[in-house]
């Protein structure tokens, strides 16, 4: 009996012992994982804590630098090139306004020189028509007159020479013929112009081309057309960017061997007066 008894004893301590085991370990699994749950949370919140600051810090530091090294590289450059934010080119269109003209071609405020001469005057008259009648008695003789209008008054030439003496030679030959002149001395006065460089150099060779001519016919001598062949070739380069001595370069003729007797110095006080009115 009492082997019996001692056996139930043990047989129920066994069956509670079974039962508890696993109560312990489901408790104990419980409680393993929601330490671990806890844990996991911790570790995000951690990670979340720690990975703000990181971020917007780098994020701030990449576009501050960004930013000045774009200003940096624009105020050494000085180009007309802009970025934008993210570095990207972008291109400032210019304001276009044409050709650029070259610095030769840009107004510039110089003086020309005065010109001066001496001519065989034929008379003065407040009408033209005064003048041509006077020129058609020239015609007839075979002298070539010019009428050269100046404040409000028309003066005929029949002549002109580089000198006093020549002048006076010319005048001579000519009262010989019945033909009443005088000498006078003529002057086209210096004046200060807006003009362009190229165009000054031009009108300057025309100048010195027409005094060289003048004193050739005080010789007695036929002008020689090489120089103004190549005046009108500079002038044909030049194209003149002073239009107002558009008219001065078209009346230059290249070839004088067309002018016989006082013709060629006739022409030469038409170019004159072509150089006076354009100034």
């Amino acid at each position: 009996m009492k082997k019996k008894a001692m056996k139930a004893i043990q047989a129920k301590q066994l069956k509670r012992e079974k039962t508890s085991i696993p109560l312990k370990k489901a408790a104990g699994d419980l409680a393993f994982s929601n330490d671990t749950s806890s844990h996991n949370a911790f570790q995000k919140k951690r990670k979340v804590k720690l990975f703000h600051p990181v971020v917007l810090s780098s994020i701030a530091a990449l576009l501050i630098g960004t930013v000045l090294g774009l200003m940096v590289i624009q105020f050494f450059i000085g180009s007309d090139n802009t970025y934008d934010l993210w570095g990207s080119q972008s291109t400032v269109p210019k304001a276009t306004t044409g050709a650029s003209p070259s610095a030769t071609e840009q107004p510039q405020t110089i003086q020309l020189e005065a010109m001066q001469a001496y001519v065989l005057q034929a008379g003065v008259f407040s009408e033209k028509e005064n003048a041509d009648q006077i020129a058609a008695q020239f015609q007839k003789a075979g002298v070539h007159t010019m009428v050269w209008n100046r404040d409000d008054q028309y003066y005929l030439f029949a002549d002109a020479a580089g000198t006093l003496e020549a002048a006076n030679s010319k005048a001579e030959k000519l009262k010989a013929m019945q033909l009443d002149v005088y000498v006078k001395e003529w002057i086209v006065p210096s004046k200060t112009l807006e003009i362009s460089t190229d165009s000054y150099e031009w009108v300057r060779d025309f100048q010195a081309q027409w005094e060289a001519s003048l004193s050739t016919l005080d010789q007695d001598k036929n002008v020689a057309s090489e120089g103004w062949k190549k005046l009108k070739e500079t002038g044909s380069a030049l194209s003149l960017a002073d239009s107002k001595w558009q008219q001065l370069f078209d009346q230059v003729v290249p070839d004088w061997q067309q002018f016989i007797g006082n013709a060629a110095t006739i022409h030469l006080l038409e170019l004159w007066k072509t150089y006076e009115h354009n100034l």
